[in-house]
């Protein structure tokens, strides 16, 4: 009698759940290719009817019980064994798997044996628990038929069950304010709070994220770690005089050494006051005087803080040759001050550029115009 080429029995699985709170479902198809010899053409009835029968299915799981925690997810091997008297005969098995259910997810990593020669595949399956899953026990089944060419009627069925404990483990959460103001060269507290669940009882270290912190800022967390019991931390930021106005986030994260929680948010670093000029340039002739008024644009927090003005460049002086500049008043606590400039009789015509410079502890503020001295 000539051998079979063209009999491929195969495996198809379906997994259920006894219960709604979990969800089976992907789909996987593996061919495991060239496991019997070359044959010749024959009649597949014939062979399947007299030389070839399957006697039995057989479902071997890694595990009876998984325990898996709420959000979590762990892996077993299904293997199936098809027992037939035809195995010699076999050159491919085909395993098909498809998994029904709500939540949570049964996927199907990939086959793992290629045993053909004894009709025998294998999968691993990973078994998802979603986080809104209540703790318990659940049962899933497992159902296996293996079969030949559909037009030989042929196919016999199995199935397996496995328990699934979901677990509560203690947890926590990290929530920080959406947003929040910072004054160049100031400082802001703000709360972080902790959130734990469970029965968590473990000390919490906070950290900023250094990636996201820009230069010439700096914070400290209070208390750090968070005992039990706490339920949030201070997190005060620092801005230095030579941090650039800007908006950025920053990640705040919290460790018990074993879970890491984090939450952002945005911060808005603003400049406390700024200057600005009753006009961009001004013309004086020689031994005359004019005049500007400064702004000091100053935002809530600054309203009566005193800013001490300046004036720089090489024709700011003392004498015929040079010009001299005056604030009334300075320091100013008030919305403007007006600067006089006294042009001596000696300075050179021409154009000079002058900067007008304003002062609160180690922050300054520039503004710059164009004087015009005509003869």
């Amino acid at each position: 009698m000539k051998k079979l080429n063209r009999f491929f029995p195969g495996f198809l699985f379906s997994i259920s759940s006894f219960l709604p709170a979990l969800i089976f479902s992907a789909i996987l198809m593996v061919v495991l290719q060239s496991c019997g010899p070359e044959t010749d053409d024959v009649d597949d009835t014939s062979l399947v009817t007299g030389d070839c029968e399957y006697t039995g299915i057989q479902i071997n799981l890694e595990h009876e019980t998984l325990q898996i925690p709420t959000g979590g997810q762990a892996s077993m091997e299904v293997q199936v064994i098809a027992i037939s008297n035809c195995n010699e005969y076999v050159r491919e098995i085909v395993i098909g798997m498809n998994l029904e259910g709500t939540d949570p997810e049964l996927e199907i990593d990939g086959c793992l044996d290629n045993d053909c020669g004894s009709n025998t595949g294998a999968c691993d399956i990973t078994i998802n628990v979603d986080e809104g899953t209540m703790p318990g026990t659940y049962n899933g089944k497992i159902n296996a038929s293996a079969y030949a060419d559909e037009a030989l009627d042929i196919s016999i069925s199995g199935e397996a069950t496995f328990e699934v404990v979901v677990f509560s483990i203690p947890d926590f959460t990290i929530v920080a304010p959406n947003s929040i103001g910072l004054v160049q060269d100031n400082q802001i507290t703000t709360a972080i709070n902790v959130n734990r669940s469970i029965g968590h009882t473990t000390d919490i270290n906070l950290i900023l994220d250094e990636e996201y912190i820009p230069p010439h800022i700096t914070y400290n967390f209070d208390p750090n770690p968070v005992p039990p019991g706490v339920e949030s931390s201070q997190l005060t930021l620092w801005a230095g005089a030579n941090s650039v106005p800007n908006t950025f986030n920053l990640q705040v994260t919290g460790s018990d050494g074993e879970i890491e929680k984090d939450d952002i948010f945005t911060v808005f670093l603003i400049a406390p006051f700024y200057l600005t000029l009753s006009q961009e340039s001004i013309e004086i002739a020689q031994g005359q005087t004019g005049t500007l008024e400064v702004f000091m644009n100053r935002i809530g927090g600054y309203n009566f803080v005193p800013i001490n003005l300046t004036s720089q460049s090489d024709i700011i002086g003392v004498g015929d040759d040079f010009v001299e500049v005056t604030f009334d008043p300075n320091p100013s606590e008030s919305a403007s001050s007006i600067a006089t400039l006294s042009v001596g009789s000696a300075v050179i015509p021409g154009s000079y550029p002058v900067t007008f410079k304003g002062t609160v502890n180690a922050l300054n503020k520039y503004i710059t115009f164009n004087l015009t001295v005509t003869e």
